[in-house]
């Protein structure tokens, strides 16, 4: 039986959030993750772990869509967050 569903090589873009980076402290204080995909493996960098995570989960997105050009990337930022004195902030488009 022929089944018509698009396939692809590569994983799944909600399966990126999943898979757990590997982490490594660079010389100048800053971490790196990187996560390696069945196809592809993507690199971030930032300060802190969650930020070095989140700048990998967004090259993954990055690099996928440079194989399906229709691919929305979502954007690494949150739609809300509090600050620390409290103050809420959104930035949805509701």
């Amino acid at each position: 039986m022929f089944d018509s569903g698009e396939r692809s090589a590569y994983p799944k873009p909600n399966n990126f959030g999943v898979m757990q980076p590997e982490y490594e402290k660079m010389e100048d204080g800053t971490i790196q993750a990187m996560i390696d995909l069945i196809s592809f493996w993507t690199m971030g960098v930032s300060s802190t772990r969650p930020g070095a995570r989140r700048a990998v989960l967004y090259q993954a997105h990055k690099t996928y869509k440079s194989y399906h050009p229709p691919y929305v990337v979502p954007s690494p930022f949150p739609d809300s967050f509090t600050d620390q004195g409290g103050v809420e902030w959104n930035f949805g488009f509701d």
